[in-house]
């Protein structure tokens, strides 16, 4: 075989190791998807159709699927013979998807941060102005190194595999990598503010509401600083990352 193949299959090889294991997850959402679609029906579609609880639990919910299936075209070799434009949308897709259903869920735990100080307009205010100040800043950063990755031919590698798709590096990884560290400080405001409001307002109170957001918004914003601090260190320049690494998140 040709060495400069060889160099080339050796360099790949991380990210199609990353995507074999990436490939069983997208199964396992839309399993999980299925299974609770009964809870779905009867719990949320009653709801108000502009509650804004409905509203992020159907956004996050929906864009992940999206945003799954695409992972799952890209990364499954399929050996379909998807044009270049086409996967020029289906990067677009996947990538604008990918930004929301990892923006709404952390807005609703800034909502469920709402409720418990109370449902007070002056603390509406504040938390907004919080979030959307560390949230827009992060999603233009990010969207304009996410947003420049554009599709290429297919290599002989890709056509051997059976990949549909093949793509650029991504233009500005700098840019993405101030993205995760603003998001990082975004997850570590809302665990402050979560921890001080339980301790100091609901410390004594056991029922099972209290519990659910200690242990769900806890384990969010936990395993959220731990991605972003990693993702952050993967995209900044000049930190070495050996071998390449693709988080799945």
């Amino acid at each position: 075989m040709d060495p400069e193949i060889v160099a080339e299959i050796m360099a790949q090889l991380p990210f199609y190791e990353a995507w074999h294991i990436q490939r069983f997850t997208q199964p396992a959402m839309f399993y999980h998807y299925v299974l609770t679609l009964d809870d779905e029906v009867s719990q949320i579609w009653p709801q108000p159709a502009w509650k804004m609880g409905k509203i992020l639990f159907l956004g996050t919910r929906y864009t992940g699927i999206v945003y799954m299936a695409c992972i799952l075209i890209f990364t499954w070799p399929n050996t379909y013979e998807i044009s270049v434009p086409v996967c020029d949308a289906l990067c677009v897709v996947m990538n604008v998807t990918g930004m929301l259903t990892r923006t709404f869920p952390e807005a609703a735990v800034w909502l469920c941060l709402y409720a418990l100080l109370g449902g007070k307009p002056k603390y509406f205010y504040l938390l907004v102005t919080a979030f959307l100040g560390l949230t827009v800043p992060a999603i233009v950063l990010n969207g304009m190194n996410v947003l420049g990755q554009r599709a290429i031919p297919r290599t002989a590698l890709d056509h051997a595999l059976g990949y549909p798709c093949n793509f650029i590096a991504f233009p500005r990884p700098d840019l993405s990598a101030t993205s995760f560290y603003i998001v990082f400080s975004r997850a570590s405001l809302a665990l402050v503010v979560g921890l001080s409001t339980l301790l100091t307002r609901y410390r004594k109170q056991k029922h099972n509401l209290i519990r659910i957001i200690r242990r769900e918004g806890g384990i969010y914003c936990v395993s959220t600083l731990i991605l972003m601090f990693l993702s952050g260190l993967a995209f900044t320049p000049g930190i070495p990352v050996s071998p390449p690494c693709t988080f799945l998140w």
